[in-house]
């Protein structure tokens, strides 16, 4: 398995990015960001009184969900 941090520093700091178009790179930035955000689900919505992660660990040891991932993600996109 290609290293993901690895795949991202090529595709930014390839000059004329001719591996993938720039709409497959959005696509493929999407999907990756989508896959994460799957692993990282609320876990037992509305059953708890605080929603934790469910893939950071179980009701006893995940972190409130947004967890640090989730937040970052979040962070990221919302960045203007």
């Amino acid at each position: 398995m290609s290293d993901p941090r690895r795949l991202l520093d090529a595709l930014f700091e390839r000059p004329d990015r001719t591996e993938w178009t720039d709409a497959e790179a959005a696509e493929k930035l999407a999907d990756a960001l989508c896959a994460v955000l799957d692993l990282h689900p609320i876990g037992n919505p509305g059953v708890a009184a605080v929603a934790w992660c469910g893939g950071c660990g179980n009701v006893d040891t995940a972190p409130d969900w947004p967890c640090p991932t989730v937040q970052a993600i979040t962070a990221a996109l919302e960045a203007k």
